[in-house]
């Protein structure tokens, strides 16, 4: 009797530890197809949209490539003089104005950082320009009219590479950066000046002239740059531009009735660029980092 009991415990012990096991099996196997289902369980979830998160914020700590387009307006001056025999009358020399011209930079580069604050950035910078402007002006103060015209058209391009040096600052979600930067690179010109004096009386003087412009160039600058959480920036810049070499070839027509012999001279000269007046400009831009 007592050896029936014991085979009978036994085949109940036995039992449960099976039916243990396949509940176990079971759990195991629902908790595997979860795992490799399309759909990710929660915990997962919140880790990719975490992950994704920080993966897009800028970090200002890292290296980036950047993309900036700025507009830039500027005073320039085309390399011809010419000596008025009217400018005792009026009081003003005809070629000395400055024209305004506007135009497009854009540059693409990398930065990098020195410090944890200071950054530095090489760029690669292609810019265009044109403007023109007329200038009536009474060139006998005796007869209260206009009687002069001086018409001025430029157009211009160049490309450089540039070496930049600013300082990170955090204000909220934003980086403040103010930077100095310095430009070479190569620069061309195009003026056509068209002047005109016409008294009434056979007094005269004229000249017509298209001066090419060939330049290696540099610029300084300093500004101001806001770069937000995304990578996006704004930027405002002051810049100075000068010639380091060059020539510059002046082609066209002089005259002059006041002159003896009266003056009808056919321009063909080329001169340095060196002697440039440097220009001064201010530009507006967004940016890019990435």
């Amino acid at each position: 009797m007592k050896s029936k009991k014991t085979i009978l415990l036994v085949l109940m012990v036995s039992s449960l530890s099976w039916a243990q096991s396949f509940f176990d099996a079971s759990e195991s196997s629902s908790k595997q197809e979860s795992f490799f289902t399309d759909k990710p369980i929660e915990a997962s979830n919140d880790a990719v949209l975490t992950f994704e998160a920080e993966k897009k914020k800028f970090n200002v700590r890292e290296s980036h490539w950047g993309l900036n387009l700025n507009m830039s307006a500027a005073q320039f001056r085309p390399n011809y003089t010419y000596t008025s025999t009217k400018a005792d009358k009026s009081g003003k020399s005809f070629d000395s104005d400055k024209t305004l011209v506007f135009g497009p930079t854009i540059e693409f580069g990398r930065d990098y950082h020195l410090t944890p604050r200071i950054v530095a950035a090489t760029k690669l910078q292609a810019f265009y320009y044109q403007g023109s402007s007329q200038d009536n002006t009474l060139a006998d103060e005796t007869i209260k009219v206009s009687i002069s015209n001086l018409k001025t058209d430029i157009q211009g391009y160049g490309v450089g590479v540039s070496q930049m040096l600013g300082h990170d600052f955090k204000y909220s979600t934003y980086i403040i950066r103010p930077f100095m930067s310095y430009a070479v690179g190569l620069g061309s010109s195009n003026s056509k000046l068209d002047y005109q004096y016409e008294l009434g009386t056979g007094d005269t003087e004229s000249f017509n002239m298209t001066v090419e412009d060939s330049h290696v160039y540099n610029t300084l600058s300093a500004g101001i740059e806001v770069i937000s959480s995304s990578g996006i920036a704004f930027n405002l810049i002051g810049s100075r531009s000068g010639y380091l070499s060059g020539t510059a070839q002046r082609n066209g027509v002089e005259f002059s009735s006041s002159t003896s012999p009266v003056k009808n001279e056919i321009v063909n000269q080329e001169v340095e660029s060196t002697t440039g007046e440097p220009a001064y400009s201010l530009s507006l831009g967004l940016g890019y980092y990435f």
